[in-house]
């Protein structure tokens, strides 16, 4: 896409396949949106039966649980045996109350309490809690019913607590005597609000004391020879069963509770395991109820609601009734089914459609990409190469196959271009004509003063070798040494500035800027002599001679830009530094030496370097001396006696210009056995020598002036 002054232009290929792809894209999307909200409704609606169809069973089975006990309380309050005291063996309504247990298998416990504080109870061990009961009173196994009497005597202080066990025929099969536990059926809510009630009243759930289950008692006041109440328990194990069955293989939470926000009936699967009291709403961290005691800190407790509550990311459908007065004591059905349960198999479905229009849309996308693509893509692929030229990657010709005229002009002239900025990328630095391609700007004479670093290379004795090989050879093996010194340079961010004769000049920090030019220019230096080394050897093993080359590296102040005239220019650096680089690659002569830099380069370089200072001199045509140095690699590569030698030389170096000869002596002859060839070594040990025989006069400076070039 691009901008034009007045409007935005779109390419043909762009053009094509969006507009095919949008319109795909929005016909699958309404369809999947479409049945997604539908399928979405459709669920909701269902999840709101289900929730009613819920509320009505649990109505129900309150109903089956409650209904009988509250008929049995009163009626059987009626019967003058259960107005009667028990035995020691037995009581009047034993058969009675057994009866009533088995044909309303729902009650756990029948019991009455008696105004003096006497207790009769059977308790049946039947049901899921069976081996839990058992356990809880000491019955044996077979055991069916357990009868506790619990009666005053003479004889004893406290009441007396005996249990009686009988199997399923109702014949005794142990007994056993109980501590008394302290309990007095007067002080009991089923007791006393049964005494202060004209009909059957129902306890909120509470702990029954003989079996240490949570339960709940409907009772009513007997009036007979001996006053007393009738209780019916059943225990919250029945209605807990009922209502985790009710949510089995379901993400619905369900539970009754009271206006106090206490539960009164839970599954098991929720019982926060809190001890023996019941739990409150508060005592749970469920998403679904904290967010209930959240809505209900803003709104009113009624007796029928319907809402949706948002927790965090998810989202539950809430329905909360009152349960039946008759069977309630104000008390609540909560239920709650998160909205990703509900959605789930809806969310499935859209996925599965989606999923279908993916593939379809995918199916589409590779015809609708070919289509484009076959008118477009000869025009792309000449705008990328366009933007080769631009970036200048020149590497490879223009191949783009078209039937069309004008595409294969356009590739032709193109071509041509490519060739011919190739062309003049051998006679001009590279990265010049990228920097004149880049800015857009014609080329104008004139240049800016800046601090380069140069190197002069020089073939010692080409002179006599190119007498002694035919001119062919000779422009052949200079081509491969003139190869590998570009290579060398452009790798390390040089700019080759010419060739003159076997000799190459290269600066560092133009026309690109290079903070680090001065190293740069050493790396480049190192790399060449070790490549050449190389090359040497395998010269001189095919019988021609090997090519040394003599470097020299300075760096300073110099005027750079493009000389000449304005039909022929040249990008070139002049200046004081470019001949003091020049003068350094010739002194190498002297000192039998590969690379000399000069002390401008060694302030600019790092310790990865190992160099040693060669002599303090003033070159022809100068006045002012400088220190020049000689660089011998890498302190990683060379030997570690190199790196001695030039320590002991430094070290005499440094003695010597102090005036301290017999001291620099001392260490010249330290250094001696690694270098005895060595030309500064030899020459300073001479001077030294002389020093010392005839000292000098003592304006003595020891700088060196040298009358040739």
């Amino acid at each position: 896409m691009l901008k034009s002054n007045k409007k935005t232009l779109y390419s043909i290929k762009f053009t094509i396949f969006t507009v095919f792809s949008v319109a795909l894209l929005v016909l699958m999307s309404v369809i999947i949106s479409v049945t997604y909200f539908r399928n979405t409704k459709s669920a909701l609606t269902t999840a709101d039966q289900l929730m009613d169809k819920a509320s009505q069973q649990v109505f129900m089975k309150i109903e089956n649980l409650y209904e009988p006990l509250l008929y049995i309380t009163d009626q059987a309050v009626d019967l003058p045996i259960l107005g009667e005291k028990p035995t020691l063996q037995n009581h009047p309504a034993e058969n009675f109350l057994i009866n009533t247990m088995k044909s309303y298998p729902q009650i756990q416990i029948l019991y009455i309490g008696y105004n003096d504080g006497d207790f009769y109870e059977i308790l049946s061990f039947e049901g899921r809690s069976r081996s839990q009961l058992q356990d809880s009173v000491g019955a044996p196994r077979e055991a069916q019913y357990g009868i506790l009497r619990q009666f005053t005597t003479e004889e004893n202080s406290e009441p007396v607590r005996l249990w009686k066990f009988l199997n399923k025929a109702h014949q005794t099969i142990g007994s056993i005597k109980q501590n008394y536990t302290g309990y007095d059926p007067r002080k009991r809510p089923w007791y006393i609000n049964a005494q202060e009630a004209d009909g059957s009243v129902k306890t909120d759930p509470y702990m029954f004391s003989n079996v240490k289950k949570m339960g709940l008692t409907i009772s009513r006041k007997i009036d007979g020879k001996v006053s007393g109440v009738l209780g019916a328990d059943i225990l919250l194990d029945e209605m807990a069963w009922f209502l985790e069955e009710l949510t089995n293989d379901s993400s619905d939470t369900i539970f009754i509770f009271n206006s106090d926000l206490n539960l009164t009936a839970f599954p098991a699967s929720l019982n926060p395991d809190n001890g023996i009291n019941m739990p409150k709403l508060s005592d749970f961290t469920i998403p679904e109820i904290r967010g209930f005691l959240e809505y209900l800190e803003e709104k009113p407790l009624l007796p029928e609601m319907k809402f949706i509550l948002k927790t965090g990311r998810d989202q539950y459908l809430v329905q909360v009734k009152s349960l039946p007065e008759k069977y309630s004591n104000n008390e609540y059905l909560f239920h709650a089914i998160s909205r990703k349960f509900i959605l789930g198999p809806v969310e499935r479905t859209a996925k599965n459609t989606a999923i279908i229009s993916i593939l379809i849309v995918l199916m589409a996308f590779p015809i609708i990409y070919i289509i484009s693509r076959k008118i477009s893509f000869p025009l792309n692929k000449l705008v990328i190469e366009a933007g080769k030229i631009g970036n200048f990657d020149l590497s490879d010709d223009i191949a783009v196959a078209s039937r069309i005229t004008e595409i294969h002009g356009l590739s032709t002239e193109m071509t041509s271009m490519k060739r011919g900025l190739r062309s003049f990328n051998r006679y001009v630095p590279s990265k010049l004509v990228k920097q004149l391609i880049k800015s857009g700007q014609e080329v104008s004479i004139g240049g800016v003063s800046k601090e380069l670093t140069f190197l002069f290379s020089d073939i010692e004795g080409f002179t006599s070798i190119a007498e002694n090989t035919t001119p062919e050879n000779l422009m052949k093996r200079l081509s491969d040494y003139f190869e590998v010194l570009s290579r060398e340079i452009r790798l390390k961010e040089g700019t080759i500035d010419k060739f003159i004769g076997d000799a190459v000049m290269a600066f560092w920090n133009a026309p690109m800027d290079d903070p680090n030019h001065a190293v740069h220019a050493c790396e480049a230096g190192i790399a060449i002599q070790n490549v050449l080394a190389e090359m040497n050897i395998m010269w001189t093993e095919k019988g021609v001679p090997a090519f040394f080359t003599r470097m020299g590296i300075n760096t300073g102040q110099a005027v750079v830009g493009n000389m000449g005239s304005m039909d022929r220019m040249n990008y070139t650096a002049i200046g004081d530094s470019v001949n003091s680089c020049s003068r350094l690659e010739s002194i190498n002569k002297l000192y039998g030496t590969n690379i000399i830099i000069g002390d401008s380069v060694v302030e600019k370089i790092d310790s990865r370097f190992l160099y040693r200072p060669l002599e303090n001199i003033i070159v022809k045509g100068k006045t002012v001396p400088q220190a020049i140095y000689e660089l011998i690699g890498y302190k990683s590569e060379v030997k570690n006696e190199e790196e001695d030698f030039a320590e002991l030389f430094t070290e005499g170096f440094n003695s010597y210009y102090k005036g301290e000869w017999m001291n620099a002596l001392s260490f010249f002859q330290k250094a001696s056995p690694i270098r005895p060839e060595d030309r500064a070594l030899l020459s300073f040990k001479k001077s030294c020598v002389e020093l010392l025989a005839s000292p000098p006069p003592e304006d003595w400076t020891g700088i060196r002036i040298l009358r040739r070039k």
